[in-house]
């Protein structure tokens, strides 16, 4: 039943048409979203998917440097020694747009929800070691708060 939901969740987030707008992670569109009535629960970061989230929207290196990327781009961790690899000094010139991205990527599911009365977030899902869920958490939940997301629908969900 789990790994249904979790299908359900990925279609209904990402869609299931490769040259769809929503698989480049911005979160869909936030444009008039259908009104449902459906009980569903978003994930917003889920640390098993962000790699390949940011792939999909341009961003190349491996899953460990784009963990890196993002919660030092939009998270509150800041950039520290970038170093020579050309892959993390990209990264470093891109955070703008990496932060720009997680922003809209954020904002596509604060519009799905607003949508849905009955709809609740999930902040972080399938964090580990490393992976960034405790600077990304606040940052998102700040982010949704300012769009009037309530706190009684959201939950952050188990950081590492």
């Amino acid at each position: 039943m789990r790994k249904l939901f979790v299908c359900i969740m990925i279609v209904l987030l990402f869609g299931c048409n490769s040259g769809s707008s929503s698989n480049s992670g911005d979160g869909g569109s936030s444009s008039n979203p259908p009104v449902s009535n459906q009980s569903i629960q978003y994930v917003v970061w889920d640390g098993n998917l962000i790699p390949s989230q940011m792939r999909a929207a341009g961003f190349d290196s491996t899953d460990l440097a784009l963990d890196f990327a993002l919660f030092s781009s939009y998270g509150s961790h800041i950039w520290g020694f970038v170093g020579d690899d050309p892959k993390i000094v990209y990264l470093y010139d891109h955070q703008d747009d990496i932060r720009r991205w997680f922003t809209n990527y954020v904002a596509g599911i604060i519009a799905k929800v607003k949508a849905n009365p009955n709809a609740t977030i999930l902040i972080i899902a399938n964090d580990a070691n490393d992976r960034g869920g405790l600077y990304m958490w606040q940052n998102i939940k700040n982010q949704l708060n300012q769009a009037g997301i309530p706190d009684n629908k959201i939950t952050v969900g188990a950081i590492y």
